[in-house]
């Protein structure tokens, strides 16, 4: 996950937490047709399908919600790192 950029994987989110592309583009203030380039990169590039498609919307597969659970956790821990100083 460390080679994904964090926009590609915040649109990810925003894709399976609503499960429809209109809505996530309007969160993510995307188009519909660049969050499709997105997640089909992102499937391309993980050789897996993350998302099970049907005409009323999208739901992660088994591999989209275990990467979901790992996208919510890098998140978890990227707003809660702190900087240690010597």
């Amino acid at each position: 996950m460390d080679d994904i950029e964090l926009s590609v994987i915040r649109n990810f989110v925003a894709v399976a937490e609503t499960g429809s592309l209109k809505l996530a583009s309007r969160r993510a203030a995307r188009t519909i047709g660049a969050l499709s380039y997105q997640i089909n990169r992102l499937e391309t590039a993980l050789g897996q399908k993350l998302f099970i498609r049907n005409g009323r919307g999208m739901t992660p597969s088994k591999e989209g919600d275990h990467f979901l659970t790992q996208a919510h956790a890098n998140e978890f821990t990227m707003k809660h790192k702190t900087t240690v100083k010597d």
